[in-house]
């Protein structure tokens, strides 16, 4: 599954100058966008910490886990990122590209394996980088109810769009796109008690 990753410095090199290696190349890089920082690992617990006690979940190389469990309210969570990949400047703003990342990204949270964690609540956050935001409608697309309905998976109690902090055009990038949070109606009063005033709840 992890074939493409280097095998040492030299093999990063070749992965990166040898256009041969390209499709190696993009994978690597999506690879690298889907590991959790320390930074976003102490964001999450953060934001979850109203609700529970956030404990990372051991990987298991047997299964693909989630990333977080809260036993106190019964919540999964897997965190991922979506970006704009190399070569993909050239069709910024294609709805049907945006589209197929968010749904991408969506596949990978109901992918994970929650069979030992019977009754929890399954979702996670999509950490959304700030080229994609600042050089896309992404905010616009997810906001629009007929083009949310085709993207958000009804298999999920919960997805969180968050954007990367950094500023874009001299102004932070949660103020100029507030965090979407699509939850379903189970969830929906835990969520607007405890997570913050900027983050817009929407049920699904």
């Amino acid at each position: 599954m992890t074939g493409f990753l280097p095998k040492d410095m030299k093999d990063l090199e070749d992965m990166f100058y040898n256009q041969a290696r390209l499709e190696d190349r993009m994978k690597y890089e999506s690879w690298i966008q889907d590991q959790l920082s320390p930074e976003q690992e102490k964001e999450i617990k953060n934001l979850f910490s109203k609700l529970g006690n956030c404990e990372k979940i051991p990987e298991d190389d047997s299964k693909k886990t989630f990333d977080f469990k809260i036993t106190e309210s019964q919540i999964l969570i897997e965190v991922t990122t979506i970006n704009l990949q190399l070569g993909e400047t050239t069709v910024i703003d294609d709805k049907r590209i945006i589209s197929g990342k968010v749904r991408n990204a969506i596949k990978h949270i109901k992918d994970k394996d929650a069979s030992e964690f019977n009754g929890y609540f399954r979702g996670g956050v999509i950490y959304c980088s700030s080229i994609l935001l600042s050089l896309t409608s992404l905010w616009d697309i997810l906001l629009n109810p007929d083009m949310r309905k085709k993207i958000i998976s009804p298999d999920l109690d919960y997805i969180i769009f968050l954007p990367k902090t950094a500023s874009i055009n001299q102004s932070d990038s949660r103020t100029l796109y507030p965090p979407l949070v699509f939850v379903k109606t189970t969830l929906i009063s835990k969520f607007k008690d405890n997570f913050p005033n900027n983050y817009m709840i929407i049920k699904i």
